[in-house]
């Protein structure tokens, strides 16, 4: 049985993308994943005092480490090659990986970790369920910081030691029973029960119960309280001298504060009547009339929605008309502080229907009028006409801007006794005839913009 093997690169200083890459739930002492090990794009040579550690966070965010199965394939190129355990595939899903190289160098450890690679695990109808999914490397480690830290020491004695200390007096100040207890006595005055800590040689932080039983963090070298609870009214204080009041069951963050700059603290939109929107650049709600730079200059009033990059150099502004007739949104967006022009999403916000009316050159062939439809991005086209004789211009009515097509075209119609004449629609709107004194029914459809 050959192993299923994949071969990526990884590097320490860049980003490579991998894919496809694929391992069953049932795999077992088959998924193979061969590195090559690169420090921007180059080659990272490896040694055998290199300490190689191989990360995985599998899908149900636990971790585990493989080190053990790690084999050096060629040094001098980076390239090393690790056999993945059932705990590493004990979960299906995606499972994220990074590695870990650690060395020493002129006296001083150094470790360096490689950009992430991810690969996906394959459920499978016959993995062992059984297989608990854990974090295993935070044991090792342990073992290994307990280990280093315990080397060449008597544990035996430490043992011996810790068995004389259990009939040993707590020290003054505490009671020792599973929990460090502080007994406050006298229960008022000017006694402290706390701890601190010290920087160089001076009481930087203390953390306790004051004098007045109240529980505080004091800032010892700007002798400052900035936080503060009081148990008999449950009332927290923040800042030196408690400029910031929080009674019990209420929100730490303020009604006013909670939507700053956004929406007002009621959730609304703010106002900007008369407000140029090219200056609208904080991402937030916001509603008004008589906009400078509106959507097709348009006094109305509108919805602006804006969201703002982190350099505010590029933003997206969505406007939308507030108008209970006709619906319509437009949207633009601001390039390096340059903003371009807006957009109509709406797709019918141009439909309608227009009489068309005859030039002098032409004659209507019955009380029907000339109509043009409009729906969405198709117009359709209906005339009853004639080119008067001896017309000097074949241009028999125009279409309004909104209903011109998008390129100019020609088809035949037939007269009412059967003549054929071409007929243009120009891109302008101008619709040509060339045949006079003859009556055409002509019934078009095309697409506009």
């Amino acid at each position: 049985m050959n192993n299923q093997t994949y071969e990526i690169t990884i590097d320490t200083k860049k980003s490579h993308c991998h894919s496809n890459i694929e391992f069953s739930q049932n795999n077992l002492n088959i998924s193979e994943l061969i590195f090559n090990i690169t420090e921007d794009e180059k080659e990272f040579p490896l040694k055998d005092t290199d300490k190689i550690i191989v990360y995985f966070r599998k899908p149900d965010k636990t971790v585990v480490f493989q080190d053990k199965e790690v084999v050096l394939i060629d040094k001098a190129k980076g390239k090393i090659k690790v056999l993945l355990t059932t705990q590493t595939l004990a979960k299906s899903g995606d499972v994220h990986g990074e590695i870990s190289i650690e060395r020493v160098e002129n006296g001083t450890k150094k470790r360096v970790s490689t950009y992430g690679f991810t690969f996906k695990v394959r459920s499978s109808i016959a993995s062992n369920d059984s297989i608990e999914s854990t974090n295993e490397f935070q044991v090792f480690d342990k073992i290994i910081k307990v280990g280093e830290k315990f080397e060449g020491v008597d544990i035996d004695g430490i043992i011996a030691a810790g068995e004389l200390a259990k009939g040993a007096l707590p020290k003054t100040g505490g009671t020792m029973t599973g929990n460090l207890r502080m007994s406050k006595i006298p229960a008022s005055g000017n006694s402290w029960r706390s701890i601190s800590w010290d920087l160089d040689n001076a009481e930087a932080i203390r953390m306790g119960m004051n004098g007045s039983n109240y529980f505080v963090l004091w800032d010892a070298p700007q002798n400052a309280i900035p936080f503060e609870y009081r148990p008999t009214t449950k009332e927290v204080r923040l800042g030196s001298g408690g400029s910031v009041n929080i009674l019990g069951d209420t929100n730490v963050v303020k009604k006013t504060e909670i939507y700053s700059n956004f929406v007002q603290p009621n959730g609304r939109a703010y106002g900007i009547n008369g407000t140029d929107l090219n200056t609208v650049v904080s991402s937030g709600y916001y509603s008004g009339s008589n906009l400078t730079n509106a959507p097709e200059g348009l006094t109305s009033y509108f919805y602006v929605e804006v969201n703002a990059h982190g350099t505010g150099t590029h933003v997206k502004q969505e406007a939308t008309l507030l108008n209970s007739a006709v619906f319509r949104k437009f949207f633009r967006i601001m390039n390096n502080n340059v903003w371009q022009p807006w957009v109509d999403l709406t797709r019918n916000s141009k439909d309608g229907r227009a009489t068309l009316t005859l030039t002098a050159d032409a004659t209507a062939g019955s009380s029907n009028p000339q109509l043009a439809t409009r729906r969405g991005n198709t117009v359709s086209l209906s005339l009853d006409l004639m080119r008067n004789a001896g017309a000097t211009s074949a241009i028999v009515t125009t279409l309004p801007s909104d209903m011109t097509p998008v390129d100019s075209y020609t088809f035949d119609a037939i007269a009412t006794d059967g003549t054929p004449s071409r007929v243009l629609i120009r891109f302008n709107g101008e619709i040509h005839l060339d045949v006079t004194g003859k009556r055409y029914r002509i019934l078009a459809t095309y697409v506009c913009n």
